[in-house]
């Protein structure tokens, strides 16, 4: 009887101790799903932390892609200024329209189809104005056999034996009426004239003095030339050295 009590009392006592120092199994399970949860948080935040450093290299590649582009932008604005081309700052806006013209939506795509004359314009080539009058005024000593000016000057001596001004003519009819004004001093020495036998389309003409006209004293000296009484054009001129 007495060894029966002691085996109940090393039973009680060895569940006892289990109950009190050892795990039970909800506790294994309740620590198990917590070391899972753990695992899986911990994975979540790794996660997210890859998801962060990815989103913060692309925002910085955008930045660093805004700046080129500006850059771009801003180098281009300067080289169409420095081509003298105007800039709208809202964006790129050329004063000059665009010369590429804008397709029609029923445009026909085979490239050999004929093109209605009512999608292009025609163009009207804006005519070139011809000259009509005296061009080309030339203070010279001489012409040549074509009347154009020989020995271009106008710095003169007392002692040049003739002084010449020649002039291009241009689209001038018969009979008109043609004339050279020599000044000095605001003062008008002589005046020749002549009229044309007949029509000029253009060529040289000249008028000349020599010292019979006048003295050829050290001054400063022009020449107006008319044309039917209007004022084609005015040459100064210079006399200078000893008498």
């Amino acid at each position: 009887m007495k060894i029966r009590m002691l085996s109940i009392v090393a039973l009680i006592s060895m569940w006892l101790i289990s109950a009190c120092g050892g795990t039970s199994g909800d506790q294994q399970t309740l620590q198990a799903i917590n070391a899972e949860g753990a695992t899986a948080f911990f994975n979540v935040a790794a996660s997210a932390t890859v998801q962060m450093d990815r989103m913060q290299v692309t925002v910085e590649f955008m930045e660093r892609e805004s700046l080129r582009a500006e850059d771009a932008r801003n180098s281009l604005i300067a080289t169409l200024e420095e081509r003298g081309i105007p800039i709208n700052l809202a964006g790129v806006n050329l004063a000059t329209p665009s010369l590429v013209p804008s397709t029609t939506p029923n445009a026909p795509t085979n490239p050999n189809a004929p093109i209605s004359t009512e999608e292009v314009s025609p163009f009207t080539p804006t005519p070139t104005a011809s000259i009509v009058g005296l061009t080309s005024l030339i203070m010279s000593t001489g012409v040549q056999q074509d009347n154009c000016p020989l020995n271009n000057t106008a710095q003169f001596s007392p002692s040049t034996p003739e002084i010449y001004i020649t002039a291009v003519a241009n689209s001038l009819p018969a009979g008109t009426l043609l004339a050279s004004r020599w000044i000095r001093n605001n003062e008008e020495l002589v005046v020749y004239d002549r009229t044309t036998e007949s029509a000029i389309e253009q060529a040289c003409i000249w008028f000349f003095v020599d010292q019979t006209d006048f003295l050829f004293e050290n001054g400063v000296y022009s020449v107006i030339l008319e044309v039917n009484g209007t004022r084609e054009g005015e040459v100064t001129f210079t006399i200078a050295g000893d008498q």
